[in-house]
């Protein structure tokens, strides 16, 4: 399959199963992201943690998808400037949180309580209060292994920056649209979609 024979186009309601899918395979059971998300019982708390975020970015975002014929191979999804990942938020929740939360374990849902405002916060100090109100941040990329090391997640977020700074060179002048948050995992891919500089690289451990 030569890359140049994918389709890219937006995630509808029907996709996001597969989605989660190919996001479960990609991220697997041994990445610090998934270790710190879902605690001790990876197995079974992969897959509605996947489907949650994903449903999240459906709702208050939007789900990018790379297709090799009818297959949907690689993901880049993203929140709307404004919009951040809030399992309190009732869309979000209804969207997969829920789901998710009630698997949860009295520990995990205590880390989660506590990860999550000091991840928004550390977000505004990092970019600045100011500036991420306007800024699309790329909360998940992830390309099937049976894809990867292709370009694929590369030239999806090149695909949504072409979008976003075309129409509004004048705000993009002013500072870059577009934030990328990465685990430590993902340094390689960071360098490959061309963000060197500027990028905030969250590293998500627990205690």
């Amino acid at each position: 399959m030569a890359t140049s024979d994918l389709t890219f186009r937006l995630a509808r309601l029907e996709d996001l199963d597969e989605i989660t899918q190919v996001a479960t395979a990609a991220y697997g059971s041994t990445s610090g992201l998934m270790r710190a998300a879902t605690g001790d019982n990876v197995k079974d708390l992969a897959v509605p943690f996947h489907r949650a975020t994903i449903g999240a970015m459906q709702v208050a975002g939007e789900n990018w998808i790379a297709l090799d014929g009818d297959k949907i191979v690689a993901l880049a999804g993203w929140f709307l400037p404004g919009n951040i990942l809030n399992p309190d938020d009732p869309v979000q929740a209804a969207a997969g949180f829920e789901d998710f939360c009630a698997k949860m374990t009295p520990e995990l849902e205590k880390w989660w309580e506590s990860f999550l405002p000091q991840y928004n916060e550390m977000c505004r100090k990092a970019l600045g209060a100011d500036r991420v109100k306007d800024m699309w941040q790329l909360q998940m990329l992830c390309t099937h292994p049976d894809y990867q090391r292709r370009g694929i997640a590369s030239r999806l977020v090149k695909h949504k920056e072409n979008l976003v700074l075309l129409p509004v060179t004048l705000v993009f002048q002013n500072g870059s649209l577009i934030y990328l948050q990465i685990a430590s995992e993902g340094k390689e891919m960071r360098l490959e979609t061309g963000y060197p500089h500027g990028v905030s690289v969250l590293l998500v451990s627990r205690p």
